[in-house]
């Protein structure tokens, strides 16, 4: 476990940084874990959990963070829900269909789910490796930009007109498609009984067959 103690020159360094990092006239929240990271959790800034509305509602939070590894260098990683991606759609699908399914409400686009996590939506990830702290603070700040920017496009693209007549046609498609499937289940099931039916019948026929030959060759 690498441990930073107060007089650790790297970890003082950034959390000088985080500490004195305003964005959106807030003082952006972090947390240190001892295994030797720096993260802000985007279900605690804010200013991106302000773009959802009735933010509070939805208690397992926004996706998305922002971390600082400590060790030979300084490690920045950026994870943010992105609807920019190709899967965004067939993900957005899923998810409103599995609510649909089961009678759950409707969970945000962003918004983590504990039986949907990394699944809800596509993320926009980059990766920084600098030597020294001079980078970190306004390497955070685009992010936060970026991450602003990313997240109200999501969320605004996910309750549009076009989105919610597409996720309609889904689930209407869905709802067909599961129809059929148990339709087909019970005709299979059908033909598994006579086959099943066949093969006892089959098997006394071979059975009666075998016995008429095995007389047959006594004469």
């Amino acid at each position: 476990m690498a441990l930073y103690p107060a007089d650790k020159a790297d970890y003082n360094e950034v959390k000088a940084i985080l500490d004195n990092l305003v964005w959106n006239g807030e003082h952006i929240p972090y947390y240190y874990d001892y295994s030797g990271y720096f993260r802000i959790t985007f279900n605690k800034v804010k200013a991106l959990t302000s773009i959802i509305p009735n933010y509070e509602s939805y208690h397992l939070g926004l996706n998305g963070c922002i971390q600082i590894n400590l060790g030979y260098d300084f490690r920045l990683t950026l994870e943010c829900p992105c609807a920019c991606k190709d899967d965004a759609v067939s993900k957005y699908r899923s998810i409103r269909w599995y609510e649909h399914l089961n009678k759950l409400p409707v969970t945000p686009w962003g918004i983590a789910d504990k039986n949907w996590v990394m699944d809800v939506c596509p993320f926009k990830t980059e990766l920084k490796l600098f030597k020294t702290t001079k980078k970190i603070g306004e390497t955070i700040l685009r992010w936060l930009d970026m991450s602003y920017k990313l997240i109200k496009e999501g969320y605004e693209w996910s309750i549009s007109d076009g989105v919610q007549k597409d996720i309609q046609q889904y689930i209407e498609h869905q709802e067909i498609v599961c129809a059929l499937n148990a339709e087909m289940r019970e005709v299979q099931k059908k033909i598994d009984l006579e086959n099943s039916r066949f093969r006892a019948y089959h098997s006394k026929y071979m059975d009666s067959f075998r016995k008429v030959k095995n007389i047959s060759k006594d004469f």
